[in-house]
């Protein structure tokens, strides 16, 4: 619809299918996007702490409104990182991610590891 949020109209009697139902879903996904760019700033909401070889659960938002939900401290592997990258400093950060798994799709956020960029650089 054109970027214009459009909620579905559900009447008595309607055929329900599976496309009204992916459009009712879009619509909430939208607007609660939309509510966390509005009503807050992208970034680290609650934990995401780095430890050595981890980082602790918490919760972010990205630069899109998309919620970054880390439930348990997950580990994550710094080996070659810095031989790779031919650096002494890394960034490591949360990157959205959708995977399937027979009828759902989770939303499980990965950490990425790159080249650290200089201060002030939009990490969005």
């Amino acid at each position: 619809m054109n970027g214009i949020p459009a909620e579905v109209e559900y009447y008595p009697g309607q055929r329900l299918t599976a496309s009204l139902f992916r459009a009712e879903q879009a619509y909430h996904v939208s607007m609660r996007e939309r509510h966390n760019l509005a009503g807050h700033d992208w970034g680290i909401a609650l934990g995401l702490e780095l430890s050595p070889g981890y980082v602790e659960a918490g919760y972010a938002i990205d630069g899109y409104g998309r919620e970054l939900i880390l439930p348990a401290r997950t580990p994550f592997t710094l080996d070659l990182a810095f031989d790779e990258f031919g650096a002494d400093s890394l960034d490591v950060s949360l990157v959205y991610s959708r995977q399937p798994s027979g009828d759902y799709v989770t939303e499980t956020p990965v950490i990425q590891i790159d080249r650290a960029q200089g201060p002030g650089t939009d990490r969005r």
